[in-house]
C-alpha cells in the first residue's frame, strides 16, 4: 500500500503541532521510534531479535528518506503501529488512521 507519513500531527482541537516553530511530521516521529527499536518485544531466539532489529532499521531509513508517499506492505505497516504504541494515544491514533485509511484506498 501505499502511504504519506510527511503529514503535521495535530493536537485534540485539530491544530498543527509545533515545535520550535516547526510543524511536527509523522515520518520523522516514526523514523526516529523504529531507529531506536525500544518497541521490539525479545522474543528469546538472537536470531529473531536481531531480524527484527534489522527490519526496523531498514524501515526507519525507507520511511525517513519518504517525502512523499512510500510504498508499504502489511508487515512494515504492524511494524510501524507497535512503534506507534510507545505514543501518547492521539498521535498513535493519528498513524494507525493514515495507515488504516491508505489500506483501505488500495481495496
Amino acid at each position: 500500500m501505499k502511504v504519506n507519513l510527511n503529514v503535521a500531527f495535530k493536537d485534540a482541537f485539530l491544530k498543527e503541532v509545533k515545535e520550535d516553530g516547526k510543524a511536527v511530521m509523522m515520518r520523522d516521529q516514526i523514523a526516529s521510534l523504529l531507529f531506536a527499536g525500544m518497541f521490539l518485544e525479545r522474543t528469546g531466539n538472537a536470531s529473531t531479535d536481531n531480524s527484527n532489529k534489522m527490519s526496523a532499521y531498514r524501515l526507519s531509513l525507507k520511511v525517513a528518506a519518504g517525502n512523499d508517499e512510500i510504498e508499504i506492505n502489511t508487515e512494515e505497516a504492524v511494524m510501524i503501529k507497535q512503534a506507534a504504541s510507545m505514543l501518547q494515544a492521539g498521535v498513535y491514533g493519528q498513524i494507525c488512521d493514515l495507515i488504516e485509511g491508505a489500506n483501505n484506498k488500495k481495496k
